[in-house]
């Protein structure tokens, strides 16, 4: 089962890191995606989702991802 690292960032820094997230199906890491944009309040910010081999997978801005899982719930 692939792993993929969240990263929440702001400016050139990452404010939170979640690493080694397991996913059986890699559309389950926008649930997760989803989490982090509405726990942090970054109205410049991004998340970036990396897979195994350090690969950008996801990158979206924390504003496009909060309007994306409101629409989505």
């Amino acid at each position: 089962m692939p792993s993929y690292d969240f990263e929440v960032w702001q400016g050139d820094r990452a404010l939170h890191e979640l690493r080694g997230v397991k996913l059986e199906n890699p559309v389950r890491a926008w649930d997760h995606v989803a989490r982090l944009a509405n726990a942090f309040d970054l109205p410049k910010g991004h998340i970036a989702v990396k897979d195994e081999d350090g690969a950008i997978a996801i990158l979206v801005g924390a504003k496009t991802a909060k309007l994306l899982a409101a629409r989505a719930a």
